[in-house]
């Protein structure tokens, strides 16, 4: 005889992909009504404002809908890409967005299909000269180096500093010279500490770029807007709500 369990696990497709960085196979299915919650909360302007909020919305879905297994180890592009596959599947492939351009006020609406979004670009060179002689290996931030952050606001300057020094700490992976390789794992937090203060700004400026150029969920658009063909490159998860 058939149970209500399953029954309900009948009802729900089940889907599979590949993730690009990780290269894991995961397995998802829809949101249910029992996530819709969720959803529409992380969906509000003010959860788009709170970085941690937003994110952890999503880490709370993917932990409902897939069967990953340590989610805070995914690279943070890897994290949206899944959101978005669980919104195409879930509401619609199709999202509907309000775009600008440069130098006007006015707007247009285009269309998006969700399906058709990638992780795009080459992870950079992961290794950065700190002097001379002494560099650093980092990684591509991770979910669980966001939501480790600190509760500061990160959409105010000193908040987006500090936010940076604790993605540095997660992020980086080896402290090297020409004689040794120091694998951070083997570090005190108080010694990583004490090591980024002593970093220069121009060594921040490189990490920043870093951070600026690994892979993410990006498309190519093109629109007209005022009578005018339009170029714009949508990149990060907020672009494509």
């Amino acid at each position: 005889m058939a149970t209500l369990t399953g029954i309900i696990d009948k009802m729900t497709p089940k889907y599979t992909t590949k993730l690009p960085l990780s290269k894991i196979t995961v397995k998802y299915r829809p949101f249910l009504v029992k996530e819709e919650k969720i959803l529409l909360i992380g969906m509000e302007d003010s959860a788009k404002d709170n970085v941690k909020e937003q994110y952890t919305m999503i880490r709370d879905l993917l932990e409902s809908c897939t069967d990953i297994e340590d989610i805070d180890s995914l690279p943070i592009a890897e994290v949206e890409l899944m959101f978005l596959k669980l919104r195409a599947k879930s509401v619609n492939n199709i999202v509907k967005l309000i775009v600008g351009g440069e130098g006007t006020d006015k707007t247009t609406q285009i269309s998006i299909d969700l399906d058709t979004i990638g992780i795009e670009g080459d992870i950079p060179d992961s290794k950065i000269m700190v002097s001379n002689d002494v560099g650093i290996t980092l990684s591509p931030p991770t979910l669980g180096s966001l939501l480790d952050m600190d509760d500061t606001d990160l959409n105010s300057t000193a908040g987006q500093f500090s936010g940076m020094i604790t993605m540095i700490k997660a992020s980086m992976t080896e402290i090297f010279t020409q004689d040794e390789i120091i694998k951070t794992d083997n570090l005190s937090s108080d010694e990583m500490d004490e090591f980024i203060q002593n970093l220069s700004t121009k060594v921040l400026e490189k990490i920043g770029d870093y951070y600026s150029n690994i892979p993410a969920v990006q498309k190519e658009v093109e629109y007209e807007l005022d009578g005018k063909p339009v170029k714009r490159t949508l990149r990060g998860i907020n672009d494509f709500l």
